[in-house]
């Protein structure tokens, strides 16, 4: 489910963009039906939750991504193994 909220949010900010203030009511709209429609939801899942859900998963995110950068690790995916970090993303 996490994934399809994320695909359908990550497919309307790059079709139509952001504001300063993130994405435009209509913009809401068109991830909520996204969402409805492709997660097959019997009962309509409305906007609150999903940005409730969208501002969960970025608050993990950013607690991971602290942790990637201050650890001195990271994973090589050509190598498929972990590998000190140079320079954090």
């Amino acid at each position: 489910m996490r994934k399809i909220l994320i695909d359908a949010y990550i497919e309307e900010k790059d079709t139509n963009g952001f504001t300063d203030s993130g994405l435009k009511s209509q913009q809401w709209t068109t991830v909520v039906e996204k969402f409805n429609e492709d997660a097959g939801c019997l009962k309509h899942v409305g906007k609150k939750p999903i940005q409730s859900q969208l501002d969960y998963m970025h608050k993990k995110w950013v607690i991971y991504h602290a942790m990637v950068c201050n650890s001195g690790w990271g994973w090589n995916k050509t190598d498929n193994r972990p590998e000190m970090l140079i320079k954090c993303f």
